[in-house]
């Protein structure tokens, strides 16, 4: 038998030639073990054959994506562990995962996290820099099945945390995993009766008359008010060429792109240390919380 075991394949190889060698490999070895930061190289292999190695409290940890793929898996499955398994396994390798309620929460968190980054300077390093794409990956979540994503990625990942919109809907999705063991390390909640939607209005909001009209001029149709553009934003949820061209819009106002750093930044602290963040934006909802849950709710300022 002949086993062999390469290091990060990804380093100076350009991702046509790391499909070719990781299959080449593969293909003449008994067995091959790739250690990769890079989800083409780790999507490549099947699925109970993906390990996530982490080390915590010294403790050393390796556990499958997952052990048995189902013979007839689920659409929501299907998607995750085949069609979105580079998603998925990028978001996983980050110290923090996030699942939101559905996929324009991810759509949108993730344009407005690339169009803010896009505008930084030479005063934004370190800390002072756009946060939430460092530290915590999105998983892209369909058809609002925050259940069952939440227990394959915590099966994977010590870090898995829930985004949910502020109905009954939202409620409902925070309930159906607040059980589990362990349960989410922080959950977040949208102000009563927002989606992501809102939020993005709300970031517009900082230069109100001004990004209406921008916006009105790039969409093509005249929005009154804020309301107006968070229900025309609704009827966009799965139209990535609007979220793109909102959010670089919106980031290309200074006083939008500072509320939504203090947003995201915001998120991101809540997200990596419940115990200890604090941010005005965020207030912990202590009858949900627990020892092992930290429940927060956005509040718009």
């Amino acid at each position: 038998s002949f086993v062999l075991a390469v290091e990060e394949p990804e380093v100076h190889i350009q991702p046509s030639q790391q499909k070719r060698l990781v299959n080449r490999l593969n293909a003449l070895c008994n067995q091959t073990i790739v250690t990769t930061h890079s989800p083409i190289v780790a999507a490549m292999f099947p699925v109970p054959d993906t390990l996530f190695i982490e080390t915590r409290g010294g403790v050393l940890t390796a556990r499958p994506l997952m052990d048995t793929v189902p013979a007839q898996p689920t659409n929501h499955q299907q998607h995750l562990l085949f069609a979105w398994r580079q998603k998925l396994v990028a978001a996983l390798m980050h110290e923090c995962v996030l699942i939101p309620e559905g996929i324009s929460d991810v759509a949108w968190l993730e344009v407005l996290q690339t169009s803010l980054e896009l505008h930084q300077g030479w005063q934004d390093a370190g800390d002072g820099g756009p946060l939430l794409s460092t530290f915590v990956g999105i998983v892209p979540t369909i058809d609002a099945k925050i259940a069952d994503t939440f227990a394959l990625v915590s099966a994977v990942h010590a870090r898995p945390c829930i985004l949910v919109d502020g109905d009954n809907d939202g409620r409902g999705y925070f309930d159906a995993v607040r059980a589990s063991n362990p349960p989410p390390r922080s959950v977040v909640f949208w102000p009563q009766g927002w989606a992501m939607e809102h939020v993005v209005s709300w970031i517009a909001g900082a230069d109100e008359a001004t990004m209406l009209a921008a916006l009105g001029a790039t969409l093509g149709m005249p929005f009154a008010n804020a309301q107006a553009l968070t229900s025309h934003l609704l009827t966009q949820k799965s139209y990535a060429p609007t979220h793109e061209s909102v959010a670089v819009i919106l980031m290309g106002n200074s006083a939008c792109r500072a509320r939504a750093a203090q947003l995201l930044n915001g998120l991101c602290a809540v997200l990596r240390d419940p115990v200890n963040a604090d941010t005005p934006l965020f207030t912990r909802i202590a009858a949900d919380s627990t020892a092992e849950m930290h429940v927060f709710r956005f509040v718009p300022a």
